[in-house]
C-alpha cells in the first residue's frame, strides 16, 4: 500500500466519511511512524504491537513526554524505579509554575523536577526527596519540608516563610536571595550549602550544621543558632544583631565586616575565627572559647551576672578583635 494512500484513508477515518481500513499484515518491517499512524486511524491491527526499542522511545518516537501508543505523556511507567519511597512518580517531572497548594506530598519523589515557580503554600512535603529539584521562585511559605532531602536543591529566591524544615537535609543547596524568615531550621543539614544573601530574620537553626556554608551578605537578625556548626562558614558582611550564637562552633569562621551588635557568644568556640574589627555589646561567658588571651576582652567588658559579661557595653571604648 503507498503511503498517499495510507494517508487519505487516514483522514477519511478521521472524518467519519467512510470506516477505516483494515490492514491486512503490518509487517516487523513497517516503521513505528507507519503503525502508530495506523493506530490513530482506528484500524483494526492485524498484528501484537511491540515495545518501541529505546532509541524509537528517545530518538524515533520523540523526546520525553511525547505521546506514543506505548507509552502516554508524561506518565511513569509502573514499574516505579522507587516503589517505597515514592507514592508520587513524578521524578524529572516539569511543573513549572504548577499549583500545589496543601498538596500531600509526603514521601514523595520529586527528583530533578522543575518546580520553578511553582505554588507549594502549606503543602505537606515531609520526608520527600526533592534531590537536584529546580524550586527557584517556589513558593513554600508555611510547607512542611521535615526530613525532607534537598541535596542539590536550586531554591534561588524561593519563599520559605514560616517552613518547617526540622531536620532537613540541604547539603549544597543553593538557596540564594531566599526568604528564610521565621523558617524552622532545627538540626537541619546546611553542609556547603549557598545563602548568599538569604533572609533568615529570626530563623530557628538550633543545632544546624552549617559547616562550610556561605551566608556572606545574608540577614540573620535575631537568628537562634544555639549550638550550631558553623564552622568555615563564611559569614563576611552578614548581619547578626541579637542573634543568638551561645554553644555554636565558630572555629575558623569569617566574619569579617559582620555587623554582631548584642550578639550571644556564651559557651561559643572561637578558634581561629576571623572577626570583625569591632564588636560592640557583644555577650560571653567564661566558658567562650576566644582562641586567644582574654585579658583585653575582660578588661572592656563589664560582668553582667557570675561568669557572664557584656564586650563593649554602650558608653565604652569600642574594642577591637586581639
Amino acid at each position: 500500500m503507498k503511503f498517499h494512500k495510507f494517508a487519505y484513508q487516514y483522514l477519511v477515518a478521521l472524518a467519519g466519511a467512510t470506516p477505516a481500513f483494515t490492514p491486512t499484515v503490518v509487517e516487523e518491517t513497517r516503521g513505528f511512524g507507519y503503525r502508530y499512524l495506523a493506530a490513530l486511524a482506528g484500524a483494526t491491527l492485524a498484528y501484537t504491537p511491540r515495545l518501541p526499542s529505546n532509541d524509537e522511545f528517545h530518538g524515533r518516537a520523540g523526546v520525553i513526554g511525547t505521546e506514543t501508543p506505548d507509552q502516554p505523556a508524561n506518565r511513569t511507567p509502573k514499574t516505579d524505579r522507587h516503589p517505597k519511597s515514592a507514592p508520587h512518580p513524578w521524578h524529572e517531572t516539569d511543573l513549572i509554575g504548577a499549583d500545589l497548594t496543601r498538596a500531600d506530598l509526603r514521601n514523595a519523589d520529586l527528583t530533578r523536577v522543575n518546580l520553578t515557580n511553582a505554588d507549594l503554600g502549606d503543602a505537606d512535603l515531609t520526608d520527600a526527596d526533592l534531590t537536584n529539584a529546580d524550586l527557584t521562585r517556589a513558593n513554600l511559605r508555611n510547607a512542611d519540608l521535615t526530613r525532607a532531602n534537598l541535596t542539590n536543591a536550586d531554591l534561588g529566591d524561593a519563599d520559605l516563610t514560616d517552613a518547617d524544615l526540622t531536620n532537613a537535609d540541604l547539603t549544597n543547596a543553593k538557596p540564594t536571595y531566599a526568604k528564610l524568615h521565621n523558617a524552622n531550621l532545627t538540626s537541619a543539614q546546611l553542609i556547603g550549602a549557598n545563602l548568599n544573601r538569604a533572609n533568615l530574620t529570626r530563623a530557628q537553626l538550633t543545632g544546624a550544621d552549617l559547616t562550610g556554608a556561605d551566608l556572606t551578605d545574608s540577614n540573620l537578625i535575631r537568628a537562634n543558632l544555639t549550638g550550631a556548626r558553623l564552622i568555615r562558614t563564611d559569614l563576611s558582611r552578614a548581619s547578626l544583631i541579637g542573634a543568638d550564637l551561645s554553644g555554636a562552633n565558630l572555629s575558623d569562621a569569617n566574619l569579617t565586616g559582620t555587623h554582631l551588635t548584642g550578639i550571644n557568644l556564651r559557651g561559643a568556640n572561637l578558634t581561629d575565627t576571623h572577626l570583625p574589627d569591632d564588636l560592640p555589646e557583644v555577650k560571653w561567658s567564661d566558658e567562650t572559647e576566644w582562641g586567644s588571651s582574654t585579658e583585653e576582652i575582660r578588661a572592656h567588658s563589664i560582668e553582667e551576672s557570675p561568669g557572664h559579661y557584656i564586650l563593649n557595653p554602650r558608653g565604652r571604648q569600642a574594642f577591637s578583635e586581639v
